[in-house]
């Protein structure tokens, strides 16, 4: 999985309370940024896209 997102296979992460180990945390905030949050149902969620720099 470390591996997807580090190219980057994913067109989107969703975090909800970051419910992620910490090296998979790490390669997604590595490689995709914060685009914006979603409340529903009480949680928020955060929506992350893809980073277009190189590594």
């Amino acid at each position: 999985m470390i591996e997807m997102i580090r190219a980057k296979q994913f067109g989107a992460v969703v975090f909800r309370a970051q419910f992620y180990p910490k090296d998979v945390k790490e390669a997604i905030v590595q490689n995709y940024y914060w685009a914006k949050m979603v409340r529903m149902n009480g949680f928020e969620y955060w929506v992350l896209f893809p980073n277009t720099l190189p590594n």
